[in-house]
């Protein structure tokens, strides 16, 4: 009876199911949607692509230093400490088009990628636990609705990243015909500092070469943060209603003899595997 009591119901393995995977869509939703924006991070800073693509080691490095924090657990509540991350991680997204230097953008990305670390080291194991031997397709749908999420980022972002547009609908050539302009040049233009610039077509007047585009890049990085937030959000509200609980199945078999764990040793290499995973996620993520 007092086992029954201290297991988790049906019904709140499927909140805390559903809870997870809305952050695991918007994880999927926040990431795909920092990357079509750029090209807008590089003239807002007045910057160089290369170093806009240092935008990914900073974010590895967050995923590094997270993946640590999961070692915290078995001392403070997993519940909490991913809720408290998550937030931040939803911080780091809304405050990225308000950087005015370089190192603003690379701190915020260090600590979206905290979160990412820390998520991606206990959810899978939340759901093993909750579901166990019914977990490998719930696995499969969080991987499914994070595909989903990836999708639907750079459809948040279509409507207000200019890219190489100086204003909405006018690109470098409508201002200066067939002759090309530096990019010291593109970037005064486009920050307003030189709109003494011939215009070579009627649509590139000086509001245009004025335009300030970091308005428009604060509409889908805000929504995709806020959203993102209400999954944590969430949590620590479950937090209080009905704390989350691991109770192990004893009705799952496992090795409990010796020579049974010898055996799995012998034929599981499971450092091996580790090792090999870890690599392949590296290079894959460095190569993305």
């Amino acid at each position: 009876m007092d086992n029954e009591k201290k297991t988790m119901s049906f019904k709140y393995k499927v909140i805390y199911t559903i809870i997870n995977n809305y952050i695991h869509l918007l994880f999927g939703l926040t990431l795909s949607s920092m990357s079509p924006a750029f090209v807008d991070y590089r003239l807002l800073l007045h910057t160089e692509m290369e170093w806009i693509g240092l935008f990914p080691m900073f974010q590895s490095i967050g995923v590094f230093t997270g993946s640590f924090i999961t070692i915290s657990f078995k001392y403070v509540n997993r519940q909490i400490v991913l809720s408290i991350l998550i937030i931040l991680q939803g911080i780091g997204t809304i405050f990225q088009p308000w950087a005015t230097q370089l190192w603003h953008l690379y701190a915020c990305i260090f600590i979206y990628g905290i979160g990412i670390g820390a998520w991606n080291g206990a959810n899978n194991v939340i759901l093993i636990e909750m579901w166990q031997n019914r977990s490998p397709s719930i696995l499969q749908f969080s991987q499914f609705i994070y595909g989903v999420g990836t999708v639907l980022g750079p459809l948040l972002d279509q409507n207000f990243v200019l890219g190489e547009q100086i204003c909405p609908g006018v690109f470098e050539h409508d201002c200066l015909g067939e002759s090309h302009i530096s990019k010291p040049l593109l970037e005064s233009i486009t920050s307003g500092a030189n709109s003494s610039v011939l215009n070579g077509t009627d649509l590139c007047t000086p509001e245009c070469l004025a335009y300030d585009r970091r308005p428009r890049l604060k509409i889908p990085l805000m929504i995709g943060g806020c959203l993102q937030m209400i999954g944590p959000g969430a949590m620590l509200v479950m937090y209080v209603l009905h704390k989350y609980h691991f109770f192990h199945d004893n009705k799952i078999e496992v090795a409990v003899t010796e020579e049974q764990k010898a055996r799995h040793r012998q034929y599981v290499p499971t450092k091996t595997i580790v090792v090999c995973i870890s690599l392949y996620l590296a290079f894959g993520i460095m190569s993305e």
